[in-house]
Formats: structure tokens, sequence, C-alpha cells
């Protein structure tokens, strides 16, 4: 069930087994401002390869974006790579949210 909260930290399954792995610490988001744009840092379970994990961006909540493919992807050395997207601007306000979907293979 992609929506069950198996550990209940408010993580569905689905999003944490995407991002860091299930029993693994889920890793939120991470912003830097410091530069002429927002970086915005994502990570991603390697082995996750029967999920797609889909970070998308709003400035009113209303309309979302999808980021296109990273600026950069690191390995992390631990299973787990390290995505960095960036919002040009920077907006006055800026939301992100992570849109996991399972992968089907034929």
């Amino acid at each position: 069930d992609p929506t069950a909260d198996a550990d209940s930290d408010g993580i569905p399954d689905l999003i944490h087994h995407a991002v860091s792995g299930i029993g693994n610490p889920f890793v939120a988001p991470r912003f830097d401002f410091s530069g002429p744009g927002v970086n915005v840092q994502v990570t991603r379970n390697l082995a996750a390869d029967d999920s797609a994990l889909t970070p998308q961006w709003s400035t009113d909540l209303d309309f979302w974006q999808d980021f296109t493919s990273p600026q950069s992807e690191t390995p992390t050395g631990d299973g787990l790579a390290e995505w960095i997207f960036v919002v040009e601007g920077p907006p006055e306000k800026l939301f992100i949210r992570l849109q996991a979907t399972t992968e089907t293979t034929e």
C-alpha cells in the first residue's frame, strides 16, 4: 500500500522508499539560497528502481511544476544519491513537494 506509513512518521512508505529506503531515516529536501537561484537538494534511494521520484515546485501551492533533470547527481556511497535542482530567481515564495509513483516492469 503506497499510502501506508509503517513507522508512523507521517511520511508515506512509497516516498520513504524512493528517498532513503524503508528502515532508514527520512532525508527531507534541503535548500541553498547562496547563489543567484535556489538550489534544491533531494536524496534518492538508488536501489528503489521500482519507483519514480519527481520533485515538484510551486510559488502558490495551486500550480505545481515538475523539476526536469537534476543539475547534478552525486552518489553518496551509502546506496543513495544527492540530486540538485535549481529554481532561477529566487522567487519570493517557494514550495517543494515530492511525488512518488510505482514503476512496473514488463
